[in-house]
């Protein structure tokens, strides 16, 4: 694995971040490419493979690139170009359809950051002891440049994409740093900006799971709560392919965010608590972000496992399980959450479920009759 880091991220400190600019797709494509294989030979790797001297190196070259490769105020804040295939006067840009535009995939300079911060977040995950004592310092330096007052949509994204990877990746190591970014990811949330909103959902979602999260956590809380109030009924409805409406995914991140601030401060939040849990089940499911929406499914399921008392109310019980019904067998799930979402169908057996699920649609109830099926068969 060193030798092939030094022959990628090698390649990529040889280079001149000048040359990483729009239109120069060939060199936007390498450095892409080599950031993608380089972040995923990382990741699986695992624990400790990667030498601490290796790490420093990595770490150098791609913190450089970082800091060194600029984005135009006029370029997609999310690194994603569209193309228009009919009328844009004709689409209403807060709820156009999958018909009405294709992603164009070719790579620009803030998909390349992305990228390279996906190395980064990487080398967090299998070396967090090293990179907490050789790299963060400075990398948190970089994060308070772009979250500057004055920093654009994109760098202020890029920000907040790399405050959520120190808190996923670092978690108790990171809170030292929060003083770089937590009061900003709280200001973020409301942004006007869906790209900004979004990363900064997701610094807060990250960051509640840390007990030092309880200080803000009904700042926090609040916050969230306010998108989904106004935005909420609009996301439901929504069909438009994820990249093509960056709003979709700030919802996602918000209804993520306020689900783990429940389960984590439900005792700071206090007379709170019962109307919080209600709006992030109301909200459910996570219907664009493929992780978040595994993460959120998961954190449903469990909470019915233990019977938390809000959720198997019998009010609402049937919601929680219409949104577990609603992810079972889709891109919204993962095969060990399908096994479990049918484990937990067949525990409660034919005749609660004849119950509880009696308002559910077709489809759901077809899913039900299919997993009770199975179990009588196995």
């Amino acid at each position: 694995m060193s030798e092939f880091l030094k022959k990628t991220v090698g390649d990529m400190g040889k280079g001149n971040p000048a040359d990483i600019v729009e239109n120069n797709l060939c060199t936007l494509a390498r450095y892409q490419t080599l950031a993608n294989g380089s972040a995923e030979v990382i990741s699986n790797a695992g624990a400790g493979v990667l030498t601490g001297t290796a790490m420093t190196d990595v770490c150098k070259v791609v913190g450089q690139l970082l800091a060194a490769i600029e984005v135009s105020a006029d370029s997609p804040a999310d690194g994603k170009t569209k193309k228009k295939k009919q009328n844009p006067e004709s689409i209403d840009e807060e709820d156009y359809y999958d018909e009405d535009y294709e992603e164009d995939p070719s790579p620009t300079p803030q998909s390349v950051r992305y990228a390279l911060v996906d190395i980064m977040g990487a080398i967090m995950k299998t070396n967090p002891a090293e990179f907490g004592e050789h790299v963060l310092p400075s990398f948190m330096q970089l994060v308070g440049k772009l979250l500057a007052p004055s920093s654009s949509e994109a760098d202020r994204g890029l920000g907040f994409h790399i405050a959520d990877n120190v808190c996923q990746h670092m978690g108790p190591g990171s809170t030292k740093y929060w003083g770089v970014f937590m009061n900003h990811a709280l200001v973020g949330v409301s942004d006007k900006s869906p790209l900004v909103q979004r990363y900064a959902a997701r610094v807060v979602g990250s960051g509640a799971k840390q007990p030092q999260f309880a200080q803000c956590a009904l700042a926090a809380a609040q916050a969230v709560f306010t998108v989904l109030q106004k935005q909420g009924q609009k996301h439901k409805r929504r069909r438009a392919k994820p990249e093509q409406n960056p709003s979709a995914l700030a919802v996602d991140a918000c209804v993520s965010a306020l689900g783990v601030i429940c389960e984590y401060h439900e005792q700071t939040m206090g007379e709170h608590a019962v109307q919080a849990w209600s709006t992030w089940l109301n909200a459910l499911p996570v219907k664009y972000d493929v992780e978040l929406a595994v993460q959120a499914h998961s954190q449903l399921l469990g909470l019915i496992a233990r019977q938390h008392v809000v959720i198997v109310d019998p009010s609402r019980l049937p919601s929680a399980l219409a949104v577990l019904l609603d992810a079972y067998k889709t891109k919204l799930s993962e095969p060990e959450l399908d096994k479990n979402i049918a484990g937990a169908i067949v525990a409660i057996g034919p005749e609660k479920l004849e119950q509880l699920c009696s308002n559910l649609k077709d489809g759901q109830k077809k899913k039900i009759e299919n997993i009770l099926k199975k179990a009588s068969k196995a």
